[in-house]
């Protein structure tokens, strides 16, 4: 990750959680010795080696699962108000607010024209859908955030239906 990438994604998490928590959270992951210190430092071997700041050891992390909210600020968005509308789907995500099922998921994919593959799960779509929602228009993310609400109905997923249906008449006009 270049430093204009880790700008973003910092200014994200401080605009959003303030500066208070994302330095406390940051604190966590301070390096322990001098010898675990960013950069280059010595082994036991006395011979330069990278080293990186993560408070598990690379043998005791276990795997972790995609998150909607990471991989929101992994995408490369020169709009910081396009990625705040997507963090917040991203959180409603997270919270199965937005998107609670996999066959939503699938069917919100299948009609923005992106493969949906052999999916099974509602983690194996969050980077694609969300990459999908970041190349939407925003104002069509607007609609779909400030609408979308579940209700345990499939009506629910109307303000999602009409604002690809738009994107797609703009798209072939």
């Amino acid at each position: 990750m270049n430093n204009k990438q880790l700008d973003t994604n910092l200014s994200a998490l401080v605009q959003r959680y303030g500066y208070e928590r994302v330095h406390a959270d940051l604190i966590r992951f301070k390096p322990r010795t001098e010898h675990t210190a960013v950069g280059k430092g010595r082994n036991k071997n006395n011979r330069e080696s990278s080293n990186s700041v993560s408070p598990i050891s690379k043998k005791s992390s276990p795997k972790k699962k995609p998150n909607a909210l990471t991989t929101v600020n992994t995408i490369n968005l020169a709009d910081n108000s396009k990625r705040e509308i997507l963090i917040e789907m991203a959180e409603k995500f997270e919270c199965r607010e937005f998107l609670p099922h996999v066959s939503e998921a699938r069917m919100l994919l299948e009609s923005l024209g992106k493969k949906t593959g052999n999916i099974k799960s509602r983690t194996q779509v969050i980077s694609r859908i969300f990459r999908a929602l970041a190349e939407m228009p925003i104002t069509e993310l607007r609609e779909i955030n400030n609408h979308y609400t579940y209700t345990g109905q499939s009506s629910s997923l109307l303000p999602i239906a009409a604002a690809i249906a738009r994107a797609g008449q703009r798209s072939q006009e």
